[in-house]
């Protein structure tokens, strides 16, 4: 039997509190300069590909932000 099932691509962190749009989203905690959390989803939404998913976190703070959708790529 076949079971086809959607395959999931890398997951990227979003913290709009401890978060930094130069971190490049592999890991929901700092790890370093560039390893962690990005701050925007606008952010997440640039490095995302295919199926990977983009998880946000929750402080219980909004996420203020703009996010445009044009010919089937977020800007």
């Amino acid at each position: 039997v076949w079971n086809a099932s959607p395959a999931c691509g890398a997951i990227i962190f979003v913290d709009n509190l401890v978060g930094l749009d130069t971190a490049d989203g592999s890991s929901a905690d700092a790890r370093g300069d560039r390893t962690g959390p990005v701050q925007s989803i606008n952010r997440a939404l640039q490095l995302a590909r295919g199926t990977d998913l983009i998880s946000l976190a929750n402080h219980g703070v909004p996420y203020y932000e703009q996010i445009r959708i044009a010919g089937g790529r977020f800007h």
